[in-house]
């Protein structure tokens, strides 16, 4: 309840065009607060820019799939990088030329699609990502 109280009140405060400053280590927070961040590790800053910005940068083309077929076949259609599927879901990869609606195209030819789900990475997934890489924003291409 306090959470939800807060959420409000910084929300509130947003509208009368105030700025906040939050710290936190939880993401999901930050995401769902912040017009833009400012990420740091190790007592230096690693990446900082407005949140939606950040997050079509660092996301790359995931599709989640639902349907019926092969999933061999739906592996072998054009521009697929990588494949995963766990629990009836299907989560997909596409390489950076793939198109999306190419790909739905061709994969419907091969597979019997329910629905297709575009997903965005997570400020949690950014952050890992940028850790990971040694904060080095230039090799991100930052």
């Amino acid at each position: 309840m306090n959470a939800a109280m807060l959420r409000d009140l910084v929300r509130e405060l947003q509208q009368e065009g105030k700025t906040l400053v939050v710290s936190t280590h939880i993401m999901e927070h930050a995401e769902r607060l912040c017009d833009e961040i400012l990420l740091i590790d190790r007592s230096r800053c690693v990446l900082q820019g407005p949140v939606t910005e950040l997050k079509k940068r660092f996301s790359k083309k995931r599709l989640v799939l639902h349907g019926k077929g092969s999933l061999e076949a739906l592996r072998a259609v054009s521009g697929v990088r990588c494949l995963e599927s766990r629990d009836g879901v299907i989560e997909v990869e596409l390489d950076k030329e793939c198109g999306i609606a190419a790909f739905v195209r061709c994969a419907s030819d091969v597979f019997e699609l329910e629905s297709v789900t575009s997903q965005e990475a997570s400020l949690e997934d950014i952050f890992l990502a940028v850790v990971r890489a040694g904060g080095a924003e230039g090799r991100l291409g930052v």
